[in-house]
C-alpha cells in the first residue's frame, strides 16, 4: 500500500456538490480514507473563470497511479467536466 493524496478542485455549478461526488467516486477506492475541510481559491492566470472550492482526499492504495487517474477522470465525466481550455 501507498499513501496518496489527490487534490480536488471545482469551479462551476455547485461547486461543493462536485468535490463531494469526486469524494464519494474515489474513497471506496483508498484505505483510511480522510478528505480536508474545503478551501475557496481565486483562479490563477489563463481565462476570466469563477472562483474554486479545492479540497484533498488522502488514503492508501496499492492502484498504479494511471488506475487512480482513470477513477478520477470518470468522477470529472459524472460531473459533465470538459477539457476545452
Amino acid at each position: 500500500m501507498t499513501r496518496v493524496a489527490l487534490g480536488l478542485g471545482a469551479n462551476l455549478g455547485d461547486r461543493v456538490a462536485a468535490l463531494q461526488g469526486a469524494v464519494d467516486l474515489l474513497a471506496p477506492h483508498l484505505e483510511a480514507a480522510a478528505v480536508s475541510s474545503v478551501y475557496e481559491s481565486s483562479p490563477v492566470g489563463g481565462v476570466e473563470q469563477p472562483d474554486y472550492a479545492n479540497a484533498v482526499l488522502v488514503g492508501d492504495s496499492d492502484a498504479e497511479p494511471l488506475a487512480l487517474l482513470a477513477l478520477a477522470h470518470e468522477a470529472e465525466q459524472a460531473w459533465q467536466r470538459t477539457r476545452e481550455v
